[in-house]
């Protein structure tokens, strides 16, 4: 060590009240760990009375108020020897203080137990000197109260086991006979030692069997000696609870199940026939729905949500209850089931696409309570062939009924004042044939006309020449004549009446002549097409 750290260890010793030897060794520790000068006064304290600083101070924190330094090593040291042994160091005092020269310290810690199990002073100390190389704690507890009866404690065994069953030990031996049988219930046998020991096991097993299947003795010895071979005993019991009741055991099995599923017998019986693949909860919701299914009667939808499994069980003719007011948007879409949907008056209105894609609809009636019936509500429905439009009604957007290949006829009411097609299905707003120009010709599915005077509706005669791909023709004044030339796809003509009131005079090669309020009938030139005249 050179003469500079010489120096400053003198230094720092003399400062902190050290010697030289202990600032070397207060080096040399704080190599190999953190430590300060106040812990290494506590390592000076703990090395001098013989213990490691750990545990000096765990004995300044938890234990300088009970004993001294000294006999808190000496505990330490008891505690390495004595490696099984745990007491705590209050009680390592009392142990050297009173009990070192009576108790081993294996012998001392099970006195402890005894202690802390609240037996008396004696009894611990003959726990702790003798008893506990036989009996566990719990064990030396029986044996106590055995002593104290004045019995055995294999005979205390017995009274206690009687005890925790509620009979006495006399007829303990008959539950342990019974229990040899392993026929017999915990319960059976508990009820044997205390009414029935004076009857043999056999005839026992008898009558616990009557009374497993609900029935008397007398009816058991009844089925073992006449029916045993029909039935078996739980079989003959509902037997005779069927014959009571004047029904089949077959009727008698179905109302139990029945009421089991808490189901009527008429319900149970149409569920045993078809389920239709529903759980008992799905079917005791849309039971109404399956029995309307069996008698081929209109299905009645009180709830929307009825409407999927409606669908789902092939019901064809629904009708919606009048509770119902609104058909949201989509509400039937792709239910490929119904033929015919019947909507109450009252319904207020239908959503966009309400029968999207309902493949097999054939006809449907839109009550007049429907103001508005806005597009794409039959769009797919290619089965549909007849729409009726009810009074009440206003105005109804006909976009895409052209494509409805099925369509064969639309009832509509005085009430209706506009049919609205949109141009997003070939429709162009060209009022007046002269605006149409030829470059356009080609594209027009719809086409809708109006009157050349603004005082008068009146429009004696149109030439419709030269729309190939012109499907819907909609006059939205009054005519006289119509020329139509060349346009192999026209399949609807509608006519706006002086009333305001619409009429489909021509669909699909079908010319419908009739007078409305005085009017002189339609006279039509259908060039390059085969007309067939009806009257409406």
């Amino acid at each position: 060590m050179g003469i500079f750290e010489t120096l400053k260890n003198r230094k720092f010793a003399r400062d902190n009240n050290l010697t030289l030897e202990e600032v070397l060794l207060f080096n040399e520790i704080k190599q190999k760990e953190n430590m300060d000068v106040a812990r290494f006064r506590l390592y000076l304290k703990a090395r001098e009375v013989g213990i490691s600083l750990d545990d000096y101070e765990e004995y300044l924190k938890s234990y300088s108020n009970k004993g001294t330094v000294e006999e808190y090593r000496a505990y330490v040291n008891f505690k390495e020897k004595n490696t099984s042994i745990e007491i705590t160091f209050d009680e390592y005092l009392s142990y050297i203080g009173q009990y070192e020269s009576s108790f081993s310290p294996r012998e001392y810690q099970e006195y402890l137990l005894a202690k802390k199990y609240l037996f008396t002073e004696e009894q611990s100390i003959e726990y702790g000197k003798k008893y506990h190389e036989i009996y566990t704690i719990e064990r030396y507890k029986d044996f106590t109260k055995a002593t104290a009866m004045g019995v055995s404690i294999e005979q205390y065994d017995r009274i206690k086991i009687a005890k925790g069953l509620g009979i006495t030990v006399k007829e303990l031996e008959h539950y342990e006979k019974c229990k040899m049988n392993p026929f017999f219930t915990e319960n059976e046998c508990i009820k044997y030692a205390r009414q029935y020991s004076h009857i043999d096991l056999t005839r026992y097993a008898d009558f616990c069997s009557a009374t497993r299947a609900g029935i008397t003795i007398s009816q058991y010895d009844e089925w073992k000696q006449n029916y045993s071979r029909k039935y078996t005993i739980e079989q003959y019991s509902r037997y005779l609870k069927a014959v009571e009741m004047n029904l089949t055991l077959d009727e008698y099995d179905e109302l139990i199940a029945a009421n089991n599923l808490s189901l009527s017998i008429d319900d149970y019986r149409l569920y045993k026939q078809d389920s239709h693949g529903l759980t008992i909860d799905e079917f005791k919701k849309y039971k109404d729905i399956i029995r309307s299914i069996k008698s081929n009667a209109p299905c009645l939808i009180s709830d929307l949500s009825q409407i999927e499994i409606a669908n789902r069980l092939g019901v064809e003719k629904v009708v919606l209850d009048v509770s119902i007011k609104e058909l949201p948007a989509y509400s039937f879409s792709s239910c490929q089931s119904f033929h015919e949907v019947i909507l109450p008056w009252g319904l207020q209105s239908i959503g966009v696409g309400a029968f999207q894609n309902c493949s097999k609809l054939r006809e449907i009636s839109i009550p007049g309570s429907v103001s508005d019936i806005p597009r794409g509500v039959f769009d797919g429905c290619i089965s549909l062939e007849r729409i009726e439009l009810n009074d009440g009604i206003k105005t109804v957007n006909i976009t895409g009924w052209v494509n409805l290949p099925s369509l064969k006829n639309v009832a509509s009411a005085c009430s209706i004042y506009d049919f609205k097609i949109d141009e997003t299905a070939g429709f162009y707003k060209y009022l007046f044939l002269d605006q149409v120009p030829a470059s356009d010709k080609d594209k027009i599915k719809t086409l809708r006309l109006q009157a050349r005077s603004m005082f008068s509706r009146i429009q004696n005669y149109f030439t419709i020449e030269n729309y190939p791909q012109l499907e819907t023709l909609i006059l939205d004044c009054d005519v006289s004549s119509i020329d139509i030339k060349n346009c192999p796809n026209l399949k609807v003509i509608l006519i706006k009446e002086v009333d305001n009131t619409w009429h489909e005079y021509y669909k699909n090669g079908n010319i419908k002549k009739h007078t409305t309020k005085g009017r002189i009938c339609f006279s039509f030139h259908m060039i390059g097409l085969t007309i067939v005249e009806s009257d409406s």
